[in-house]
């Protein structure tokens, strides 16, 4: 086995955080938050890892990089026209046999997290961390009717980082490319892995902690919590 690569998103440019700076490169507790989840893959157990950025910011994202010491970090490519798109770039980029894909507006990954992804994908191929749903969900009919809610028991929010083996979803990305599919409408990663390969994902234990940070309310919460929870993995 070649090793494990993770792939960490921050080519988006973060429109509803109403920043002119995409979110990734906001400070908060003293670092950008893409430092945080690059601090964390650099801690784990990973041997390589791919970070995926704007051509904008691949210069701010080199300097980052050699500010805190991610001696993992060996390559750093350019992302696509969307999510999707830059996915395959980071994979492309990458040389484990196992790649793990994690969006960088997710700070606050544990090392827990990233060690029982890294178990499960050994064992189940593709898999994903999920939370409960809390809130009361319901679908609104064509006129706006709402329609009867959904059982909550059943929901659940999708997280990353979602894993696979890098040869496993590289023929997924081919298959739907052969089927002229709009990498557009992939919303995450498992997808791809079910609409071109079949393959369906495996759910592990997500964490609450581990939320992506898209508005300036996120923001506020990672701001209260951000030093609490660095603190209690040091601690462990």
């Amino acid at each position: 086995m070649k090793g494990i690569s993770a792939v960490i998103l921050a080519a988006g440019k973060g429109s509803r955080m109403g920043t002119d700076q995409p979110k990734q490169f906001i400070e908060v507790g003293g670092k950008p938050l893409i430092a945080y989840c690059l601090i964390a893959f650099e801690k784990s157990p990973v041997d390589q890892i791919v970070l995926v950025s704007s051509r904008q910011y691949m210069d701010l994202c080199s300097q980052i990089v050699e500010k805190y010491h991610i001696s993992k970090c060996r390559s750093i490519t350019v992302g696509g026209a969307c999510r999707a798109a830059s996915v395959l770039n980071g994979i492309n980029a990458s040389e484990g046999d196992i790649v793990l894909i994690h969006d960088g507006a997710r700070p606050l990954i544990s090392q827990r997290l990233i060690a029982d992804t890294i178990d499960a994908v050994k064992k189940y191929r593709s898999v994903v961390p999920v939370i409960p749903v809390k809130d009361t969900i319901r679908m609104l009919a064509p006129d706006g009717e709402l329609l009867p809610a959904l059982d909550r028991s059943r929901l659940f929010g999708m997280q990353t980082p979602q894993a696979f083996f890098r040869d496993d979803i590289l023929n997924a990305y081919a298959s739907l490319e052969s089927k002229g599919y709009d990498l557009a409408e992939i919303t995450d990663d498992v997808m791809v892995m079910e609409k071109g390969a079949g393959i369906k994902a495996h759910p592990l234990a997500g964490d609450e902690y581990n939320r992506k940070i898209t508005t300036p309310s996120d923001m506020d919460w990672l701001s209260l919590h951000i030093g609490r929870k660095h603190r209690d993995e040091d601690e462990r």
